[in-house]
C-alpha cells in the first residue's frame, strides 16, 4: 500500500525521532500547536468538490504521470502550514505530528490517468499532497555500469473552494525529488 505525504510525514516523524543515529539531521521543534477545533469545519458534509490530475511536469516538457497514487486533502491551519513549508519547502523533518492530526486527513487514489476528485466538501482552504514516482536506468560518468533509479516527487498546492463550487487543481508545487 502507499502512502500520503502527510501520512508519511507522520511516520518518518515519529522515525525521526526515535532513531539513534548520530549523523541524522536534526529535528525542528513545532512552533504551532495542533487545535482540534481548527479542523472542526473542515470534517463535515458540503457541496463543494476538488478535483484534478496528479503529475509533474519534466524539464523536456514531457509528463511523468501519478497513477495509483494515493493523493491527501487536508485544511489549511497554522499547524499544516508549519508542516509544508518545514517538511516540504525546507525538506527538513519536523518533530512527531499530534497522533490526532491523522483523522483530519481525507485520502483517495488516483486512477491510471493520475485523476483524482473529493466531493462533498465544506467550503474552504486545503493542501491537496501526493507523490509522483517512477522508475528508470541510466548509464554511470563512464558508461561502464548501468544505474537503476526509483525517483519520487512529492508534490502540494494551496486551493480555496466555495460552497456548490468545483475547483480543478493544475498547478502543483514540486518537493525535492528522492531517488531510491
Amino acid at each position: 500500500m502507499k502512502l500520503g505525504i502527510m501520512t508519511r510525514h507522520l511516520l518518518l516523524a515519529v522515525s525521526a525521532a526515535l532513531s539513534l543515529t548520530s549523523c541524522a539531521e536534526p529535528i525542528i521543534p513545532r512552533q504551532q500547536v495542533f487545535h482540534v477545533p481548527d479542523y472542526t469545519a473542515s470534517q463535515g458534509r458540503g457541496s463543494a468538490t476538488i478535483a484534478g490530475r496528479v503529475f509533474v511536469t519534466m524539464r523536456d516538457n514531457s509528463e511523468r504521470i501519478g497513477a495509483h497514487e494515493q493523493v491527501e486533502l487536508v485544511a489549511v491551519t497554522p499547524y499544516t502550514e508549519e508542516i509544508m513549508e518545514v517538511e516540504f519547502t525546507q525538506s527538513r523533518t519536523l518533530s512527531p505530528s499530534d497522533p490526532r492530526f491523522q483523522k483530519y486527513i481525507r485520502s483517495t487514489q488516483t486512477d491510471d490517468q493520475g485523476r483524482f476528485a473529493f466531493h462533498g466538501l465544506p467550503a474552504g482552504e486545503y493542501f491537496v499532497t501526493s507523490n509522483v514516482e517512477w522508475e528508470h536506468w541510466f548509464w554511470n560518468d563512464d558508461l561502464t555500469q548501468k544505474v537503476y533509479v526509483h525517483d519520487t516527487v512529492p508534490i502540494h498546492s494551496r486551493v480555496a473552494v466555495k460552497g456548490g463550487q468545483a475547483v480543478a487543481v493544475s498547478d502543483w508545487i514540486y518537493g525535492r525529488t528522492i531517488a531510491k
